[in-house]
């Protein structure tokens, strides 16, 4: 095992991997060894330039209910925010994994900040693709938590039970984003004919996670509670929202993917919701073929 997991998310994620073949133990090492090292810049830099560094060229970010697409357009965002540039930060993931080739990966945990106002928290999820040898973050969004949120525990890392062949077949790569895309309008639909709560019982497991919103200490982890608080917010069948991926990523070992798209609200709904708010989801395929959201 390498010297990375001796540094943490985690002694639960290296225990983890200890058991999987030695490359998703790497993958997995150097994944959490890379976010540690803009953690360290932004804890004697600005926040803004190590959150902007480590984004890919492409990346797109969901901030303050919008989308911005680019490295250069997500720098120009983070710089225009004095409470940004002003600020140094660290933040540590709790919950973490990547794809059975080991090119794709995501974290999520939690970040503090500390500006001329004071401290104050966050919490994140980034989904990383490796490109060149590099991992770079593909989509990622903060979001508020109380100053005196707890920081949570580690979770189990999401490994892949085995190494997969990397697919190098550019239509059953196109195959396997298609599967996802359905999926995920398969659950929108759900959530019409059920309601929201159920569909997000439903389409997750026991190891999914949500951000939650300011007032949710921590992460909500775990398919029936992530269900409870989205139910109480969106009440009623059919849903008052509605959603659709407008792109997929996904590995190409097919085993895990990101939708990213706009939830919008659903006629003779509430006007108090928004109309679209942008979304992303971060899905994996369980052995039987089927997806299951695992953060958002």
């Amino acid at each position: 095992m390498s010297r990375g997991c001796a540094a943490a998310l985690v002694a639960a994620a290296c225990a983890a991997a200890a058991a999987q073949p030695a490359g998703v133990a790497d993958a997995l090492d150097a994944l959490l060894a890379e976010e540690r090292r803009w953690s360290a810049a932004a804890d004697k830099g600005p926040l803004a330039d190590a959150l902007a560094g480590m984004m890919a060229d492409d990346a797109v970010m969901m901030a303050q209910g919008a989308r911005v697409d680019g490295h250069q357009a997500i720098r120009a965002a983070l710089a225009a925010d004095a409470a940004m540039t002003d600020a140094r930060g660290a933040w540590r993931a709790v919950f973490a994994g990547v794809s059975a080739d080991g090119q794709h990966g995501f974290t999520a945990g939690m970040m503090t900040a500390r500006g001329t106002d004071g401290p104050s928290r966050a919490k994140y999820l980034a989904y990383w693709v490796r490109r060149g040898g590099s991992w770079r973050v593909v989509v990622y969004r903060r979001t508020r938590a109380a100053a005196d949120a707890p920081e949570p525990g580690d979770l189990p890392p999401a490994l892949p039970a085995a190494i997969a062949e990397m697919e190098s077949d550019a239509a059953a790569i196109a195959r396997a984003g298609q599967s996802l895309d359905a999926a995920e309008r398969a659950f929108s639909d759900d959530a019409q004919r059920l309601g929201v709560g159920p569909a997000f019982a439903r389409w997750g497991t026991a190891q999914s996670i949500n951000l939650g919103g300011p007032a949710t200490p921590g992460l909500l982890v775990g398919a029936d509670a992530i269900a409870r608080v989205v139910g109480q917010a969106f009440p009623g069948v059919p849903a008052p929202i509605r959603w659709a991926p407008d792109s997929v990523i996904v590995a190409a070992s097919g085993d895990l993917g990101v939708t990213i798209g706009v939830i919008r609200r659903n006629p003779g709904a509430s006007a108090a919701l928004p109309e679209a708010v942008p979304f992303f989801t971060i899905w994996r395929r369980l052995p039987s073929g089927d997806w299951r959201y695992l953060a958002e």
